[in-house]
């Protein structure tokens, strides 16, 4: 183990032991009651620890957006596409980051229909 491993260590152990005796109406019950109540000086790592972990968002908001991603789709488009068609362009447009191999989709796409061939200059 390195010195700063063993520093965090004996970090936590220091402020373990610094709330063992504490009442439980006492201990913080949250990060931000925690890092109110972390002396800095003495515990630098704790309290960046805390910093962090307050800082973190509590929940993930990709549902939120799937939802809004798909109210703007809908504004957008509001009688020109099918039910099917607004699915899948929803569907592109929340997996947009994903890698896509062109060649496959072009490959997926003249197998469908033979005749497309010639049009996609595909052999």
């Amino acid at each position: 183990m390195t010195d700063g491993e063993e520093v965090v260590k004996s970090e936590i152990k220091l402020w373990q032991t610094k709330w063992n005796g504490v009442e439980i109406h006492e201990k913080p019950k949250n990060a931000l009651e925690a890092l109110d109540k972390c002396d800095h000086t003495f515990f630098p790592n704790i309290h960046y620890f805390l910093k962090v972990l307050a800082s973190l968002p509590v929940t993930s908001c990709s549902s939120e957006r799937s939802f809004s991603t798909l109210r703007q789709l809908k504004n957008y488009l509001r009688n020109t596409v099918s039910e099917e068609r607004l699915t899948s362009l929803a569907v592109l447009y929340v997996h947009r980051n994903y890698p896509v191999d062109v060649d496959s989709v072009i490959e997926k796409f003249i197998s469908i229909k033979r005749r497309r061939m010639t049009f996609c200059a595909v052999q």
